[in-house]
């Protein structure tokens, strides 16, 4: 009797570890592998090259560099800008269309004024202009000469000031005045160098 109570304990005790060692193998099994990459594939995904990097502070250097750029092309040109001549030519063309200027004399003593000559509708008139675009007039006379000639001329003003500074690009203006001498019709220009000296020239009125 004893003895096979005993064979039956034994034989419970055997499943129940059994059993004991399938749970802990099913419970490794659910837990799987780490999923935690190497250390050196870590590394390499926190390292990127420094040219694949763009900071805020590299994109602001960037900008500021073309905003340089244009600064240093704006200032070129307002360096080698126009004589404020031309800006008493356009004042004039721009309030007599169509008028012709045969002279500009440049005030000694008012760098910003200048008494121009035009001729209007058969008219010369005698202008004073300001750099600021302003113009009063001071009269109106029937200059036969001045007339002709503008009427002759197919050079205006602007193309012998241009030809006048291509010359001389460092010199600033002071008077230009269209004459005609020995039949030949021509705008006589005076300019003052960078020292101050002046500067004769001349120039065909006509093509």
């Amino acid at each position: 009797m004893f003895k096979k109570t005993d064979a039956h304990n034994s034989k419970l005790f055997a499943g129940v570890t059994g059993i004991a060692a399938l749970a802990l193998l099913t419970a490794c099994a659910a837990e799987g592998p780490s999923e935690e990459p190497p250390a050196d594939q870590q590394t390499e995904q926190s390292v990127q090259p420094d040219d694949a990097q763009s900071t805020p502070a590299d994109e602001a250097t960037d900008q500021t560099e073309d905003a340089g750029d244009d600064t240093t092309a704006e200032g070129n040109a307002t360096a080698s800008g126009e004589d404020p001549v031309y800006t008493i030519v356009e004042a004039v063309e721009n309030e007599y269309d169509g008028g012709f200027i045969v002279e500009i004399d440049r005030d000694d003593d008012n760098d910003s004024q200048y008494e121009v000559d035009v001729v209007v509708d058969n008219e010369l008139l005698a202008l004073e202009v300001t750099t600021d675009g302003s113009i009063s007039e001071d009269e109106r006379e029937g200059d036969d000469d001045d007339i002709a000639n503008a009427e002759q001329a197919t050079v205006p003003v602007n193309q012998a000031l241009d030809q006048a500074f291509e010359e001389h690009p460092d010199a600033t203006f002071d008077q230009i005045d269209l004459d005609e001498d020995d039949g030949v019709l021509e705008w006589d220009i005076d300019l003052d160098d960078a020292n101050g000296s002046e500067i004769e020239l001349t120039i065909p009125a006509t093509s």
